[in-house]
């Protein structure tokens, strides 16, 4: 045909399909001011075109070679011919010397839902061939470059619920901004496995700004059973391509589109013996199967659209839940664990057992320090088999945190051995080891005048971990939280605790924390 483009309008979605390359090389959503394209395109990576190209619509095939080796087959690489109108686009893939006997037809039907992906395989041949895997490359738009407005409005992020015949994955912009782009199996297609190539982050040039190839793969040649595709025979993959402007939209198209959305409360990490309510949303009535018969699964009441079901965890460690729609079989995994309280009374115990610096002549004296499982011993200045000085300088999300956690839990639930720790905590370690005295300046790391470039010779004005601040200033508001309800004659009144956070918030603005001058009033901070 004379096309080299095809473009479908379809709701919110625009999809531009490139003839020559039998493949979707540009989606986006024409009210999107952004302009935020949810593909990579050849246009801007050349060097990711050719024979193995894996622009949306390739398929990929793995199968057994004649010498019992694995061989890689990619739409791109085989012989093919075109046939698009404003309807319809098929794409028919010959064979070639690398998959003698296999023919592929892709057929792309439009509607107002979005985009029909059909995918047939064929064994032309008179022989038996074995397929190992069927692959589905997608190449989205993940790769981070440019300044923030491009990063948050023209970036893409991919969230993935591969749970067999139910299987879809959408991306959003990574401000969480509308619209969203969701790809679903159809019929009896099932995924189960992915796979990242991150040889293709390197063709972006900018180090760590991209993952790589995300490809999902059906899920029965991936270490369940070898496909043996006989003479003659066919085997068929489906999927539906849609742009919606919000979540509640996607849970409406999965329905639409044969699928079901589950939400569990209180979530799918369940205590022993605690009940979750789940609503399933599905066109038909769902039914649920727990794998272990220890588990209590039923089904409620409900209507068209809306199921309630319920399950009780009676077993610790991953659960395997079946949900069946339409007679397709989709596998979800809830979590059992112990009761949360327990948990973290059991966590609190430890923390001031184990990792509360004891030794006064350790520079960190009176921190909360990490715990290291393998040599069973608190990371410190006698014992850090594993990384740098800062490892052991109880600051940032590796020592910060656990006062932060552990002050949290006493304005709750306070312990007069926890609450001593924790006062002597942040007196001796906070005000007087990571806090450069007088004055509220939080350090990057105990000792904290222990110089590395590119800040040697600006004496004690780093910072650099950034944490520092927001986990003591949450941590000063706790004690004053829990000097509020636990008064008692050693622990100082609430009113020093709140004083000292106020300094501590004040000092975060007031100071810089990198090299150059640059501080909370420019970076923010998690």
């Amino acid at each position: 045909m004379s096309e080299k483009k095809v473009q479908w309008y379809m709701g919110n979605m625009l999809a531009k399909f490139d003839v020559e390359r039998a493949a979707w090389t540009s989606v986006q959503a024409p009210t999107d001011f952004n302009h935020a394209e949810f593909l990579l395109t050849p246009d801007e990576f050349p060097s990711l075109d050719g024979e193995q190209a894996r622009w949306l619509g390739t398929v990929e095939l793995v199968i057994k070679g004649s010498e019992g080796d694995t061989v890689h087959i990619y739409t791109p690489e085989m012989e093919k011919s075109v046939e698009a109108d404003e309807e319809k686009i098929r794409v028919t893939y010959s064979e070639n010397t690398k998959a003698p006997g296999i023919r592929i037809v892709e057929e792309y039907l439009r509607s107002d839902d979005g985009i029909r992906w059909d995918i047939s395989v064929e064994n032309t041949g008179n022989d038996d061939v074995e397929l190992e895997r069927l692959g589905i490359p997608l190449l989205m738009n993940q790769f981070f470059r440019g300044d923030d407005q491009f990063k948050y409005e023209q970036c893409v992020l991919r969230h993935t619920c591969l749970c067999h015949e139910n299987s879809w994955i959408y991306w959003e912009k990574s401000s969480g901004a509308a619209p969203l782009l969701i790809l679903k199996t159809m019929d009896d297609t099932a995924l189960d496995c992915f796979e990242v190539e991150h040889r293709f982050a390197e063709h972006t040039g900018v180090e760590g700004a991209f993952e790589g190839l995300y490809t999902v793969y059906d899920h029965r040649f991936e270490n369940l059973e070898i496909c043996t595709l006989k003479a003659g025979q066919t085997i068929q993959k489906s999927f539906m391509i849609g742009m919606q402007q919000s979540r509640e939209e996607c849970v409406q198209w999965l329905v639409r589109n044969g699928g079901f959305y589950l939400e569990s409360v209180p979530g799918m990490v369940l205590p022993y013996g605690k009940r979750a309510e789940l609503t399933i949303y599905s066109k038909t009535k769902p039914s649920i199967k727990s794998d272990y018969a220890e588990d209590m699964a039923g089904e409620g009441e409900g209507k068209a659209g809306t199921w309630k079901a319920y399950l009780t965890l009676n077993g610790y460690g991953r659960r395997g839940l079946a949900v069946t729609v339409d007679g397709h079989l989709s596998r979800l995994t809830f979590f059992g664990i112990e009761n949360p309280g327990e948990i973290y009374a059991e966590q609190t115990d430890f923390i001031i057992k184990n990792q509360f610096e004891t030794d006064d002549t350790d520079p960190c004296y009176h921190a909360l320090l990490m715990w290291d499982m393998d040599v069973k011993h608190r990371i410190n200045s006698k014992c850090n088999p594993h990384g740098p000085d800062w490892f052991a300088g109880g600051s940032d999300e590796i020592g910060l945190v656990t006062g932060l956690f552990l002050s949290e839990w006493n304005a709750y639930h306070p312990k007069e051995e926890q609450v001593r720790v924790l006062q002597e905590y942040c007196h001796d370690f906070i005000e007087q080891r990571l806090t450069e005295q007088p004055g509220w300046r939080v350090h990057r790391m105990v000792p904290w005048f222990v110089m590395f470039e590119p800040w040697s010779g600006r004496g004690a004005d780093d910072v650099w971990r950034a944490f520092n601040y927001v986990h003591v200033i949450n941590t000063y508001y706790n004690m004053y939280r829990i000097s509020k309800i636990y008064k008692k004659d050693w622990l100082d009144a609430p009113h020093i605790w709140i004083y000292k956070a106020y300094e501590y918030a004040k000092a975060m603005f007031s100071y810089w924390m990198f090299p150059d001058g640059i501080g909370a009033t420019e970076i923010g901070n998690m």
